[in-house]
């Protein structure tokens, strides 16, 4: 695992239908303690001692019917951000088509905000955003918004922009906005 630089997340787990609140080990809270306990093993060879980190996937914790503001809160101050390494930002809805577009404005994309700033408070910096693309439709048009709206999302983040104070041109609202209506209107 050191030799190659791999990285070990343990994940929100994936529920099917009528297995909500049976799966172990599906709080956040609970995916940190074992995180922070495979963390202090004191073997001989503990090769996962700083290879081990959270995964947050907020559709896999919706599916739980779990609060993603509340699971965010209840997760330690001092480094329960920090141990965070992946999180999987697909749109936050509990019900199928998984893994739909986050459009640049969207209440999705003001959720998965507010939820990694809540994050970055508990001290997730230097992790991965993963989106999660799902199948059915144009890959270019779901990945195009999809993209852009996360550039804008990791682009306030780096600012530390409360989300209260989010400007206009978070929910591409500017005239620079690519989906602006002069930029619109000079295509026409």
């Amino acid at each position: 695992i050191k030799n190659y630089n791999f990285v070990v997340t343990f994940e929100t787990p994936q529920v099917e239908a009528k297995q909500e609140g049976i799966l172990r080990i599906v709080r956040s809270e609970h995916i940190y303690h074992l995180v922070k306990k495979v963390r202090e093993f004191n073997g001989d060879k503990n090769y996962l001692s700083d290879r081990v980190f959270i995964s947050l996937d907020f559709e896999h914790m919706l599916t739980h019917n779990l609060d993603i503001d509340l699971e965010i809160k209840e997760l330690p101050p001092a480094d329960g951000g920090a141990l965070c390494k992946v999180i999987n930002a697909g749109q936050p809805k509990p019900v199928h088509p998984a893994h739909a577009p986050i459009y640049v404005g969207s209440e999705a994309q003001e959720l998965i905000y507010r939820y990694i700033y809540a994050l970055r408070k508990k001290g997730f910096k230097d992790g991965w955003i993963v989106f999660e693309r799902g199948g059915g439709q144009s890959p270019l048009e779901w990945m195009r918004s999809s993209v852009y709206s996360m550039r804008l999302i990791v682009e306030y983040l780096e600012k530390e922009t409360n989300p209260d104070k989010l400007p206009p041109e978070f929910y591409g609202v500017s005239p620079e906005s690519e989906f602006s209506e002069e930029r619109q209107l000079a295509v026409i």
